[in-house]
């Protein structure tokens, strides 16, 4: 069993196959959870969360239209202080 380190999620890299991804290693037990600590107030205007593609072996950068039908996340919630 393999598994992405979790600062893959905060990383920058949005693609699957390029290691762009948290992946735990504990596969299909639940509930998992990621917070980030800033190292102060910062201001956040958007959060986006992208899900694996359908074909997680293809390097292209996930987009705001792209749908999955097979291993994508189907239920989260963000949550944020102010």
């Amino acid at each position: 069993q393999y598994y992405y380190p979790i600062s893959a999620a905060i990383d920058g890299n949005r693609t699957y196959a390029n290691g762009g991804a948290w992946y735990d290693d504990t596969p299909s037990s639940f509930p998992d959870w990621l917070q980030v600590d800033f190292n102060g107030s910062k201001t956040i205007n958007e959060i986006a969360v992208y899900s694996i593609a359908d074909d997680y072996y293809n390097t292209a950068d996930p987009s705001d239209s792209a749908t999955f039908t097979l291993y994508g996340l189907r239920s989260f919630d963000v949550q944020y202080w102010n």
